[in-house]
């Protein structure tokens, strides 16, 4: 059994992916444009954004006066 080796003259998985193209996005480069925020930033940032919200709907629940009616209870639909 004989099994035939591609020979073709187009690019490798490694050259096809070499940034070289000057079509590529230049979003993914240093010299991008914008504000850089590194990973750590924007993790503390959504924990203190999510830890604000929760104590927020605790502080509303406990100023209305905290649950259902008198007389009814969550079961009654």
């Amino acid at each position: 059994m004989v099994i035939a080796r591609k020979t073709g003259k187009g690019p490798t998985g490694a050259q096809s992916f070499s940034g070289t193209d000057p079509g590529n996005f230049s979003i993914f480069t240093a010299e991008a444009p914008g504000l850089k925020v590194s990973p750590k930033t924007v993790l503390i940032t959504s924990l203190v954004y999510v830890g604000i919200v929760v104590f927020l709907h605790i502080w509303s629940k406990m100023m209305s006066g905290g649950g259902t009616l008198e007389g009814e209870s969550s079961t009654d639909l």
